[in-house]
């Protein structure tokens, strides 16, 4: 009976701590006062991608529309900073994915980002993201839009709409 209760516990916990993620809010650092948003470049093995990618954040920020500014750099005044790194980035084969149907040749990329306040330095929150194109079949007709490129456009949006 207990081994029975404990595999059904399992799960059970399993879930409850992949729920408790990282994105937890400081009480201390107050969003609603804050009306900019800084974010930087993000750490990478490919310093291209890490600007590339907070560029594309930039974008959906500005168009998300919560922020009175989205700026690159951090100003003199109080702001919200978004920084991180690229821990994980495998731009993937479409052509193999493809012959494969799926096998190989699959596109990655996760985000490990902080949220801090400027200037106190106060970190708000922490967001750990992943995209891949594992969870898509691959199909001729859409996979164009399955590159790494889509990928990066993909988390972007994630990461605005987790802020």
């Amino acid at each position: 009976m207990n081994t029975l209760r404990n595999w059904t516990l399992l799960p059970l916990l399993l879930a409850l701590a992949a729920c408790s993620s990282t994105r937890e809010w400081n009480p201390f650092v107050d969003r609603a006062s804050h009306d900019t948003i800084v974010v930087l470049d993000l750490e990478s093995d490919h310093p291209r991608v890490g600007r590339i990618l907070a560029d594309q954040i930039a974008s959906e920020l500005i168009r998300k529309d919560e922020f009175r500014q989205v700026l690159r750099s951090v100003p003199a005044t109080p702001a919200l900073v978004l920084s991180g790194a690229i821990t994980t980035y495998q731009e993937g084969n479409v052509p193999l994915r493809i012959k494969t149907n799926g096998a190989a040749g699959q596109a990655a990329i996760s985000l490990k980002l902080t949220l801090s306040e400027s200037p106190s330095g106060y970190q708000a929150t922490q967001l750990s993201l992943s995209q891949s194109t594992r969870m898509f079949t691959p199909d001729a007709s859409r996979t164009g839009r399955e590159s790494i490129d889509w990928l990066q456009r993909q988390i972007a949006r994630q990461v605005a709409q987790e802020l």
